[in-house]
């Protein structure tokens, strides 16, 4: 019997999951809502696979290396919205073993989780466009990365100062989700994969200095800033 934990903050979703693996062949063992439930508990679980949403709730890039690194025993297989060509390439990096889109077949889970626990990597045809695409994306013109938006720029501005997720949220008047995926957006641009990294870069260019942060903001989103 193949065991499965299910990591996502979508009951619908989990519900659906619980009844496409309902046989004697599969069983849910575990299920988490949230990220940091997800990493406090899953070793307290005799695991086969994870099925993850890297998107989930409070649930960072940071944890999802450490969740990587630090459970080398459990197959993780991403199941995801999650369109980020970085969190694909450094999570095979880091010992994923599947990246598989929403969209998919419910009929072929099973069959990769079969794949999965017999040591195979199972990576569905977006998810390799985009791990591909991320190797072979050229150099841009301004010392090797891509510039970052206004709006990028003003989170990286609030993790050098040391807000976390929900208060970036509340200042710029954005969604949760939006803020991960500023943040990101930030890692892929700047070769980053922590808000360490982050914060240094905005302490060093100035840019965590407090600067008044309003709903009617003049910069737009995708405005690029070099």
């Amino acid at each position: 019997m193949i065991k499965v934990a299910l990591a996502d903050d979508q009951p619908i979703f989990r519900l659906a999951m619980r009844e496409i693996l309902a046989s004697a062949e599969f069983e849910v063992v575990a299920e988490f809502s949230d990220g940091q439930d997800l990493l406090g508990r899953l070793g307290e679980f005799d695991l086969d696979v994870l099925l993850l949403e890297p998107l989930m709730a409070n649930l960072e890039f940071i944890d999802l290396q450490t969740l990587l690194r630090d459970n080398p025993r459990i197959k993780v297989v991403l199941l995801t919205v999650c369109e980020d060509q970085h969190i694909f390439a450094e999570a095979l990096k880091f010992g994923c073993f599947g990246i598989v889109m929403k969209q998919i077949d419910p009929n072929e889970i099973r069959n990769l989780l079969r794949k999965v626990c017999s040591g195979n990597i199972w990576l569905d045809p977006m998810a390799t466009s985009k791990i591909v695409s991320a190797f072979l994306k050229p150099p841009s013109d301004s010392g090797g990365r891509v510039p970052l938006s206004a709006r990028e720029r003003q989170v990286v501005g609030l993790i050098a100062q040391g807000l976390k997720n929900k208060e970036i949220m509340g200042l710029l008047f954005i969604s949760e989700q939006t803020v991960k995926n500023h943040i990101h957006s930030i890692f892929g641009k700047l070769g980053f994969s922590s808000r360490t990294e982050v914060a240094i870069y905005g302490v060093n260019r100035g840019m965590h200095l407090p600067v008044p942060v309003s709903r009617g903001i003049s910069l737009a989103d995708d405005a690029v800033v070099h």
